[in-house]
């Protein structure tokens, strides 16, 4: 889970896959990636994108995938977990939930189109 914080984008990337199938089978392990995954949605990552050489874009991109992560993961835990009925997700209780509904809330109103895309998925992917 170190490697969430990584100045290199395509392990990051790599990590990020790794949590979005393995969280709801290690779901312990998977919370600890979430002060990474805070950071970079906010966009306070150490070394970021830019230091990698991918730019502004590239710093963009990994706010994007930090939201899809925490969304997914979120779900997988939430289910594994038993934490979370119908009735506690509607209040934003139990869980990740009031995590995520920051993290869409934020990505609602960014400024970036990209970060808006992601965040309107995200609410969509939460309600089905």
């Amino acid at each position: 889970m170190k490697l969430v914080s990584s100045p290199n984008i395509e392990i990051r990337k790599l990590v990020y896959i790794y949590l979005l199938q393995y969280s709801a089978n290690q779901p312990d392990l998977a919370l600890l990636a979430v002060n990474g995954l805070k950071r970079e949605m906010g966009g306070e990552h150490a070394g970021g994108a830019a230091a990698a050489g991918a730019g502004a874009y590239g710093a963009v991109a990994m706010r994007g995938w930090a939201v899809k992560v925490l969304c997914g993961m979120a779900l997988g835990v939430a289910g594994v977990r038993g934490r979370t009925t119908g009735a506690e997700s509607e209040s934003g209780s139990g869980g990740l939930t009031p995590l995520v509904r920051l993290a869409i809330s934020k990505c609602v109103k960014d400024g970036n189109v990209y970060i808006r895309k992601v965040g309107s998925l995200a609410l969509i992917k939460c309600y089905e």
